[in-house]
């Protein structure tokens, strides 16, 4: 059905209907399209900072599978579950929760899609459509005005007519009634007579000219009458319907968008709860705990059996004066954390020797291009670079050697450990193994390997950083470090090094009066000089050298060391900031060239 038609005679009902309608789209509809869009907003924003809350650090953007906690962005996340960077294997919850804090980060970035979506496209077209409905009713609104003042004009046109016939009518009607008047009194002469009637004639064509205007007049309004009720009144009126419809159809489509949106992001919400719930079923609490394992476990044996043998139960004042407390507990050799610390600086400097050897050979091959082919230059500029590979490579297999020793000393110790003492079951006999007193590790490196693991826990970022292991990730492509320059004679700034001093040992007594011994390993704290530093620097590249002189100390790259004396001819006297005996002395002059301030 048409409004024309049915609703010809509530055009200004229409009117005001129409301007509700389109009252609604805009403040209602589209108002609420552009709000949901906000609140996607805002839900986006409190979700990404709701991730960036609850987010360990040491976590970077990407996949927390594939991410390096060691150098990530420790910005992010309170201290309180700060997540330290493991040295083997990170736990699988940990794993799965940052997994699962990244896929809520993804999600809100959805969020934001359909955020955009809602208020930038949707709500703005539609409050740009509702404008120009409110332009097209008022541009409706002005037709109306102009074929309802047509038919004015007409119905004034033909009342006018109306009254000039009815005048001239009334005149024709006047005259004729004086005529006959006079005609039957006969009291006029005949010549009045004859006017009166010419008057009459006069008046009766005039009167008869007008009826013939007003009834074309009549015609001609009759036909702009049904023009206006049965084309032009229902023309306008159905536009109004059209601009109705387009109404009621942009409200459809505006909801609609916004569900086409939503369902466009749902396969990657749902993809992004699906790899939570992947993570969350890759949890192992057995793998987890066996990590715990891994991390705190020290080699030790559980104590032997107090020593309650016949004789000695005889001698009452001897078993009396023995302290049975001081043989139980812990030896706290932690041998263990020992090898796993080697195990990690083996697989570095097998790295690094690897890399070295790759270094060597590619030195060889352009050597022996260049001396197959004069034309590219001379072959012998590689001899020093060869030299400083050779250096190098004999450098990280005599570390290599050193740590293989080492790892075999512990391996032993460790079996040594296990075989003294063999565990039996409850109330069986008396064991002849007697640990002794309780002792500390013997040696610095040792102990502090069982400090680290014991003080920190899994939530905590390591703070001090340890230089036993010079691990590089990057690249194979490293560039060749500078020729050092030429050792001038220096005066009197030579630096004498001194023979390693032998582990010191103590005996400390503890509050039941036992004694125990330890050794205490000047390695463990910073050697006392006293110059003060200047300044702080760190090696860029290996430096060590058998033919160094003695003012000279070898580096490793990555190490950070104190600066004493500032560069003088290429040369600048440092200072190890953890001195450590396995390096030589800790001052000496290194080429400037291969450090870098920090």
């Amino acid at each position: 059905m048409d409004w024309g038609t049915e609703l010809w005679d509530k055009y200004d009902d229409l009117v005001n209907h129409t301007n509700s309608g389109i009252d609604f789209l805009e403040k209602s509809v589209a108002e609420f399209i552009k709000e949901r869009g906000r609140v996607e907003k805002l839900h986006a924003k409190n979700l990404r900072e709701l991730v960036k809350r609850f987010m360990p650090k040491g976590v970077s953007s990407g996949n927390p599978k594939n991410t390096n906690t060691n150098g990530a962005n420790s910005e992010s996340g309170p201290a309180s579950i700060a997540v330290r960077a493991e040295a083997d294997e990170e736990y699988t919850h940990l794993l799965a929760y940052k997994e699962m804090l990244l896929e809520v980060g993804f999600q809100a970035g959805q969020h934001e899609i359909l955020a955009d979506a809602f208020s930038k496209d949707i709500a703005q077209q539609i409050f740009e459509e509702a404008k120009q409905m409110k332009k097209n009713r008022q541009t409706n609104m002005k037709q109306s005005k102009k074929i309802s003042d047509e038919l004015t004009v007409a119905f004034k046109t033909m009342h006018a007519a109306k009254d000039k016939f009815r005048r001239a009518y009334d005149e024709q009607v006047r005259a004729t009634e004086a005529y006959k008047k006079s005609d039957a009194e006969g009291n006029i002469s005949r010549n009045d007579l004859n006017k009166l009637k010419e008057s009459m004639n006069s008046k009766t064509q005039f009167s008869d000219s007008m009826k013939q205007n007003y009834a074309s007049q009549l015609v001609k309004t009759n036909e702009i009458r049904t023009s206006y009720y049965y084309e032009k009144l229902p023309t306008v009126i159905n536009k109004l319907q059209d601009l109705e419809k387009n109404r009621i159809e942009l409200i459809r489509t505006g909801i609609l968008d916004c569900i086409s949106k939503e369902r466009e992001v749902m396969p990657i919400v749902n993809k992004c709860q699906g790899s939570i719930q992947s993570a969350m079923e890759e949890i192992n609490p057995d793998k987890d705990t066996d990590i715990v394992i891994e991390k705190y476990k020290s080699g030790d044996v559980p104590p032997a059996d107090f020593n309650s043998t016949f004789g000695e139960m005889s001698d009452p004042r001897s078993l009396l004066d023995t302290d049975a407390l001081a043989q139980t507990g812990p030896t706290n050799y932690n041998w263990y954390p020992r090898k796993k610390e080697l195990e990690r600086q083996m697989a570095g400097t097998q790295n690094e020797l690897n890399k070295s050897h790759k270094e060597l050979n590619s030195l060889h091959q352009m050597m022996q291009t260049y001396q197959k082919q004069p034309k590219f230059g001379d072959s012998k500029k590689f001899q020093k670079d060869i030299q400083r590979a050779e250096m190098a490579v004999k450098g990280f297999e005599d570390r290599m050697t050193s740590l293989k020793a080492e790892h075999a000393q512990v391996e032993r110790s460790l079996d040594e450990l296990k075989q003294r003492f063999s565990p039996r079951p409850p109330g069986g006999g008396n064991s002849s193994f007697n640990r002794g007193p309780s002792q500390t590790s013997s040696g610095g490196s040792i102990a502090s390997s069982s400090e680290t693991s014991s003080s920190q826990g899994i939530y905590d970022i390591p703070s001090v950083p340890h230089y036993d292991s010079y691990v590089d990730d990057t690249d194979d492509n490293i560039p060749p470090p500078p020729p050092p320059p030429p050792m001038p004679g220096i005066g009197g700034m030579s630096i004498k090094t001194e023979p390693e001093p032998e582990p010191e040992i103590v005996e400390e007594t503890r509050d039941d009066n036992s004694v125990s011994t330890r050794s205490i390993s000047p390695s463990v704290s910073p050697a006392p000089s006293s110059i003060d530093f200047v300044g702080r620097c760190r090696a860029l590249y290996d430096y060590s050298n058998a033919n160094m002189e003695e003012s000279q100390i070898p580096m490793h790259q990555g190490e950070e060391l104190l600066l004493i004396e500032s560069d003088c001819d290429g040369w600048t006297r440092v200072r190890r900031a953890f001195p450590n005996p396995q390096y030589g002395p800790d001052e000496g002059f290194v080429p400037s060239t291969w450090i870098e301030m920090i």
